[in-house]
């Protein structure tokens, strides 16, 4: 089978194939309409006229595109068709794809109003969602004390994770305090989602969701939690030329459009790469701390080089260019020779599209966690040494959500 590619009107792609769509030819044609997917073309038009012949496996990998567009607002439609195929398409009760081939794709006039940003690395879409909102920031626990010298500065604090709650930090899921030590990990909440990848060697992601009146609840070491609206949402896209995003960009164009030095942040995206570290084993009771050598080999997880290429994320984050005294021991620096420091962590999930235009966070947050596969945890690190570093977390395209913060009251307990 022959696949040829062309962009048509309104940037919709257009796959023209010429050859029988087959079991032998069903995996090239999902895999270039997966590329396609990939590249953030939604709009997928399929010429079909060069088909002689389309069995239950072309069915499938038609069925399987549409669906998958049609979930994220995208659309599959066949704009030419042999006699042979159509009869089989219609038989098979996929008229509706037929049909979609006269409908208009959806136009930029249908979507609510929105400042554009352009960059010379990527193009931003900037929707107002609550003028003047901002996020209440709480600062819990002393991670120096504990990552340096293996002792917990006070007791754990219970914490419930609401949809409107922001938090990242180093905790557990459970009630006894004991047990709760013996697994802190790496944690984040997002959108009324609660993830943690215990301190254990073979740990594996855990996540607990709000559903009816249950809220999602840990325990924490230490952490940046955060409550009330967020002000924008951020639709991004790399330019394709200019490669992937780099993680430090976004965060420092988010600071610039929220217009505050400090702010608390969430972003769901398709990425290139990641780049960060999680605990291998609870870090109480280590008189030497996490990092010494030789025993950090044991302690901490680092990537190397960049891991789960390709993959998705649900990413969490307070970052600032001035940070107060109450958070500076929480940050740490997102980017060489800048005042950038911040504090991110992502549940990493095997590649699912986000869908273009305004989405609610905590809707796709779910959607992602419903598929119950999330790869791994990770604290977001920039790995910039010279030769050896393996930089940092890249993205190709997402939604973010931002707002400035306050210090809350209870900041420095």
């Amino acid at each position: 089978m022959e696949i040829t590619r062309s962009i048509v009107a309104d940037g919709r792609v257009r796959l023209g194939l010429c050859g029988r769509l087959d079991a032998t030819w069903s995996g090239a044609v999902q895999d270039a309409l997966a590329e396609c997917i990939r590249n953030g073309q939604h709009e997928i038009e399929l010429d079909l006229a060069e088909v002689p012949f389309l069995s239950s496996a072309g069915i499938r990998v038609l069925l399987v595109t549409h669906r998958q567009l049609h979930g994220i607002h995208g659309r599959l439609a066949i704009v030419a068709v042999s006699a042979e195929v159509r009869q089989v398409i219609e038989l098979a009760g996929l008229r509706a794809l037929l049909a979609a081939a006269g409908a208009a794709p959806a136009s930029a006039a249908d979507e609510p109003t929105c400042e554009r940003v352009e960059r010379a690395d990527a193009h931003y879409e900037v929707h107002t969602l609550q003028r003047g909102a901002q996020l209440a920031l709480r600062a819990i626990g002393d991670p120096q004390t504990l990552l340096e010298r293996g002792v917990l500065a006070g007791a754990l604090a219970t914490e419930q994770f609401p949809p409107s709650r922001l938090a990242v930090g180093v905790g557990a899921f459970g009630s006894e305090t004991d047990g709760c030590l013996e697994r802190l990990g790496e944690l984040l909440a997002v959108g009324g989602v609660a993830v943690t990848l215990p301190g254990t060697a073979d740990a594996t992601p855990d996540w607990l969701l709000c559903a009816e009146r249950f809220v999602p609840e840990a325990r924490l070491a230490y952490g940046l939690v955060a409550d009330g609206p967020f002000a924008l949402e951020v639709r991004f896209e790399a330019h394709a030329e200019a490669g992937p995003l780099p993680l430090a960009a976004l965060i420092e164009i988010a600071l610039e459009l929220a217009a505050a030095p400090t702010i608390g942040f969430a972003v769901v995206a398709e990425a290139a790469q990641f780049v960060g570290a999680r605990l291998r084993r609870s870090p109480v009771g280590h008189a030497g701390g996490v990092f010494p050598f030789p025993a950090i080999r044991d302690n901490l997880d680092f990537t190397a080089e960049p891991v789960h290429a390709g993959g998705s994320a649900v990413i969490a984050g307070f970052a600032s260019r001035q940070a107060p005294a109450a958070l500076a021991p929480q940050l740490r620096a997102l980017a060489p020779a800048s005042s950038l420091t911040g504090h991110v962590h992502a549940a990493i999930f095997p590649y699912r599209p986000i869908r273009r235009g305004r989405i609610g966070l905590s809707d796709t947050v779910r959607t992602l966690f419903d598929a119950q596969s999330v790869a791994g945890v990770l604290h977001l690190l920039n790995d910039w040494r010279a030769g050896t570093g393996a930089g940092q977390t890249t993205l190709h395209r997402g939604a973010l959500w931002c707002a400035p913060v306050t210090l809350a009251e209870d900041a420095r307990r």
